[in-house]
């Protein structure tokens, strides 16, 4: 198997998968310093922001930080640049195509991850030369794709010559022993690290997230991405889409309900009428930890599942 902590330089496989407005600086040190590799989302955030939150993670770590840039970020040139400027450790892109970027990039030896959610994505990426990819199944909190894990992982890792991560419905050891089985060297976590006690999320979502059942995720506008496909918790925002949707409203009609809909129930606490994106497998999270309590109960429940080569 690729040694993927030889590569990006951690001590687990584990990558903490960026979430808009929630995991900064301070978040992604604590990843870092449990033994992963922690990720700062810039989302839709000034320069200003990224380049604080980096800053402040460098600070508090000696480890590798990511920082995600999404390719349709209306600041995604100035952030690259920063990239160079700083030079920074691990870029996770998604959202589209960084290859305007990454010759700059690769030649600063920098490292280059990519999201993707379909076969032929991780094909292009690997063509351009990222140096990971990561295969997010449609269990996965936020906007999602339309494979699951168990059926993305096994192609994409046929389709690509270069390492893949596993990601989607995984939250414990069991499902990192089954992403190795799919082919993938590593996994990278969303939902299991919002319940991180360094994970800045409103009080609100916090008491929803730990209420929450699998059965209360849904998701969001489909048939339309553009609608604001997304897994989030079933709420009022949810049932006024769905009633939208019913009555046959026009596509401009939709943007009021989604604009800001993250924040909103993430930040400012609005669970109802935000959209409190959060994976599959949140049943299966209960309790608030430190990211790195989270990271030693993975490896441990990791290294409990027979027949497979110990993660130490």
């Amino acid at each position: 198997m690729f040694d993927l902590c030889r590569l990006l330089n951690i001590r687990y496989p584990i990558i903490q998968g960026a979430m808009g407005h929630v995991t900064g600086g301070a978040m992604a040190a604590a990843v870092t310093r449990g033994g992963g590799l922690g990720t700062i989302a810039s989302a839709e955030k000034p320069l200003e922001y990224v380049q604080r939150e980096y800053r402040l993670a460098k600070e508090l770590t000696d480890g590798p930080v990511a920082l995600n840039i999404p390719v349709n970020n209306s600041r995604c040139a100035d952030i690259a640049r920063f990239v160079l400027d700083e030079h920074v450790d691990v870029v996770v892109t998604s959202a589209g195509s960084p290859k305007a970027f990454l010759a700059d990039w690769k030649r600063e030896g920098i490292r280059v991850i990519s999201v993707v959610a379909t076969v032929e994505h991780a094909r292009k990426m690997s063509d351009a030369g990222v140096d990971v990819i990561v295969a997010e199944g449609m269990e996965s909190g936020g906007r999602i794709g339309s494979m699951t894990t168990m059926t993305l992982i096994p192609q994409v890792v046929d389709a690509v010559s270069v390492p893949v991560v596993a990601a989607g419905g995984i939250a414990d050891g069991r499902g990192i022993a089954a992403a190795f089985a799919l082919g993938a060297c590593g996994v990278q976590i969303g939902t299991r690290f919002l319940f991180a006690e360094e994970c800045p999320v409103h009080e609100n979502f916090r008491r929803a997230i730990l209420a929450a059942k699998s059965a209360d995720v849904v998701i969001t506008g489909r048939p339309y991405s553009y609608r604001g496909e997304a897994r989030i918790l079933r709420n009022a925002l949810y049932e006024k889409y769905i009633e939208m949707e019913k009555s046959g409203a026009a596509d401009e009609d939709y943007k009021p309900l989604f604009d800001a809909s993250m924040p909103r129930a993430l930040v400012e606490g609005d669970v109802e009428n935000g959209s409190p994106m959060v994976g599959q497998i949140v049943g299966m999270c209960s309790r608030v930890q430190p990211a790195a309590e989270i990271i030693r109960e993975l490896v441990d429940d990791y290294n409990r599942q027979p027949g497979l080569p110990r993660i130490s």
